[in-house]
């Protein structure tokens, strides 16, 4: 949490870790980099009486309202602390294009055949007890490394699947019950497996489980009015 804090002049910010390389002597508006015994990155928030400001959660946007709030200046001391922190953080931290992009890296299992967010094909086998997840098109939600803890005649990595957007058909089982789209084999207990569709791009004959459904939008002129179909969905072929 970083806050701003102010006098008439100059708006400090309170929070930024404190870089403790400095010399002995304070020449902080110098070089930004304040004493070894400083207790805050600029001296004048231990020294001074300052007016408590508004409160952020990140240090860039508490950067950013300091430089505007009430139409004072920013401190050059803690401008080049928060900037020099915000650089350490960026080098420390990979970047992500999402943050469920962040959340799936997180989550990631090292060795695993399948991870997080997989889109894969679910063909139970002979279960005495049954099974809850339906077989048909699934989403990896967990995948659980057991390690060198694994008994005879069970594999290392457990996957937990469910029909996507359905918690309640979550079904733990092992990569040789799923597949990925385009290798689906034949399984006569599932029609899916077996009865053949045909690619609405290259005319090919897959089975319905070896398939896709592809979106598109429907390019129009002019108005688009309630009713009219704005997209358009084809099936295809795992390759195409």
């Amino acid at each position: 949490m970083f806050s701003i804090r102010y006098n008439r002049q100059t708006n400090h910010i309170a929070g930024i870790g404190c870089k403790t390389q400095g010399p002995a002597t304070d020449r902080s508006a110098e070089t930004g980099v304040v004493a070894y015994y400083a207790e805050n990155a600029c001296g004048v928030l231990t020294r001074g009486r300052l007016a408590q400001g508004a409160s952020y959660e990140g240090l860039q946007e508490a950067l950013d309202a300091a430089r505007i709030t009430g139409g004072r200046k920013v401190c050059k001391t803690c401008e080049k602390a928060a900037l020099a922190q915000l650089e350490a953080d960026a080098q420390e931290l990979p970047a992500y294009d999402s943050e469920a992009d962040q959340k799936l890296s997180d989550e990631y299992v090292a060795d695993a055949e399948h991870q997080v967010g997989d889109k894969l094909y679910f063909l139970p086998g002979e279960r005495p007890h049954g099974y809850v997840c339906p077989a048909g098109e699934v989403e990896v939600v967990r995948v659980v490394d057991h390690g060198d803890n694994v008994r005879f005649g069970q594999h290392r990595f457990t996957y937990v699947v469910q029909v996507p957007g359905i918690d309640a058909t979550r079904q733990g089982t092992d990569a040789s019950e799923l597949y990925a789209v385009g290798s689906v084999p034949v399984d006569y207990r599932f029609e899916w497996t077996y009865i053949t569709a045909i690619c609405a791009d290259c005319g090919a004959a897959p089975t319905y489980a070896n398939t896709k459904i592809v979106e598109e939008p429907i390019v129009r002129e002019g108005k688009t009015y309630p009713g009219m179909a704005t997209h358009k969905a084809k099936r295809v072929c795992a390759s195409c």
